[in-house]
Parts: C-alpha cells; sequence; structure tokens
C-alpha cells in the first residue's frame, strides 16, 4: 500500500485499485489530487506486475473534473446512483481537461451540447443509455464488480490486450479505411508472438 496524501492505492494481483480520499470534499479535483493520481499512475506503469488499473471515489457524483477524469478511462461501470455532468457553465466557465471533446464522443453532439449549455446531471440509466457508461452495478457491488472486470482483463494475454486498446482508441482517430488497415497490420502481427 503506497502513501498518498489524496488517494488510497492497493494492490490485488495484478490490478492496482486507486481510491480518492478526500471525502471532506465529495473527492472534489484539486492539484494535490492531480499530482497524487499523476504519481500513482507512474507507479502502475513502471510496474511490470500490474495489468490493468481500477479508479474509484466514495462521492456518487461525477461531475466536471469528475466527468472528465471518469472519461479518461478506458471505460466506466457506475453504480446505480452515479451522476455524471458537466456544470462549468454555471460557474461562468466550461469544461477543461477534454470534457467536451470525449462527452461528444460518447454521447453525440445533441445530448453532450444541452447537457454543457444547461450544466445538468445524467443519471445512471441514461449515461447507460446514452453510451458514457459500459454497465450499471448496484452501488454495494461496484468495486467488487470492477475488480472482478480488472482481473479478467489482467488474465488476458498482455500484447493482445494493448492491441485492443489501441485498436479501437485509433476508431476516434482514423476514417474507416485507416482504422481497418491499422487493424489488419496489429491482428496480423499478433500471430508472431509467444501469447499467441
Amino acid at each position: 500500500m503506497s502513501s498518498y496524501e489524496t488517494l488510497l492505492v492497493e494492490q490485488q494481483g495484478a490490478v492496482t485499485l486507486i481510491t480518492l480520499n478526500r471525502p471532506q470534499a465529495l473527492n472534489a479535483l484539486n492539484s494535490q489530487v492531480c499530482n497524487d493520481l499523476a504519481a500513482a499512475l507512474g507507479a502502475f506503469d513502471a510496474d511490470p506486475s500490474q495489468r490493468c488499473a481500477v479508479l474509484t471515489g466514495s462521492a456518487g457524483f461525477a461531475l466536471g473534473g469528475g466527468c472528465e477524469l471518469a472519461m479518461m478511462a478506458d471505460f466506466i461501470i457506475a453504480g446505480d446512483n452515479a451522476k455524471f455532468g458537466q456544470p462549468e457553465i454555471k460557474l461562468g466557465v466550461t469544461p477543461g481537461m477534454g470534457g467536451s471533446q470525449r462527452l461528444t464522443r460518447a454521447i453525440g453532439k445533441a445530448k453532450s451540447m444541452e447537457m454543457c449549455l444547461t450544466g445538468r446531471m445524467m443519471g445512471a440509466v441514461e449515461a447507460e443509455a446514452a453510451g458514457l457508461v459500459s454497465k450499471i452495478v448496484p452501488v454495494a457491488d461496484l468495486v467488487a464488480e470492477a475488480l472482478k472486470t480488472a482481473q479478467a482483463i489482467a488474465a488476458m494475454p498482455p500484447l493482445a490486450a494493448m492491441a485492443c486498446k489501441e485498436m479501437v482508441n485509433a476508431a476516434f482517430e482514423n476514417n474507416l479505411a485507416q482504422g481497418i488497415q491499422f487493424e489488419r497490420r496489429l491482428f496480423n502481427g499478433l500471430f508472431g508472438t509467444a501469447d499467441q
């Protein structure tokens, strides 16, 4: 267990569990949280025994920077009490950590524009239907379910897992023809690996 001012970090097998730990501020992001996260994720990346990370918090709200942080993950598993939103407009500013871009890619222009312009929150059911979250679980089971999913991913052949992540992420950067060509190169390259 590593020591951070605003995080709890523990390893469970090949999975690192990172828990935001600022309950007095509902886990709101500040410079210390961002610094601690950068350090914790750097340590995760540098540890060859760790294959998957789970990031969680104790407040059921992912608003503003918290929503943006959640959208930086490969996918989101939401507790049934979760709320998501980009309410920055109510403070006279805008999303500032990629929120307008990631939210639009996840849920489409109309819903993203409406959320950014009104600052309203989206519940877990709407978030799943819109494509922001991959699945909803009872809040009491959230961390256990996330860890179970992470353990399954960590058990996969590592080169194939990395290639899958690159392929899916490339779908947002390339047109379809370029994406299929990229996928084909990675797919064919995996046949020469020991994992395959």
